[in-house]
């Protein structure tokens, strides 16, 4: 049986990397590798439908080191609907930087914008860890780590 990926786009077959450097660690981006185990990628749009997964979803956590777009587009018809309360991911530029087999910096910063269009708020966490409001446009412009 193969393995799946969850919340990925395009569907189909990926190879998934497991790091050389880091237990535990893994990826569809390339990097060092030890293994490459082949996945199947299933959108979390086509999941959920194929599960009869209905209603409004409290917490999507995404942590992908720059597949964001890809996991967004995955996404497009929950949050086009609404069904997604909250959205947890770390936006950084140097992370689609590195992994140029994941999704571009522009792709981010048009999926912000087309979250942004939707509704979407943005925040931050402070050094205490409440977390303060971002504008779009600070979020772009501090993500330049």
């Amino acid at each position: 049986m193969t393995p799946r990926l969850l919340a990925a786009r395009p569907a189909g077959a990926a190879g998934f990397l497991l790091a050389a450097l880091l237990a535990g660690c893994a990826s569809v981006a390339p990097m060092k590798t030890v293994e490459q185990v082949d996945v199947e990628v299933v959108s979390l749009d086509d999941d959920l439908d194929t599960l009869g997964v209905d209603g409004i979803i409290d917490l999507v956590k995404i942590d992908v080191e720059g597949g964001e777009p890809d996991v967004l587009r995955g996404m497009r018809r929950l949050l086009d609907a609404g069904r997604i309360r909250q959205l947890s991911m770390e936006v950084r530029r140097d992370a689609h930087e590195r992994n140029r087999g994941a999704g571009s910096w522009d792709d981010m910063v048009h999926e912000l914008h087309r979250l942004a269009g939707l509704g979407a708020s943005f925040s931050e966490p402070d050094v205490d860890g409440t977390l303060q409001p971002r504008s779009l446009d600070e979020v772009v412009r501090t993500a330049l780590y």
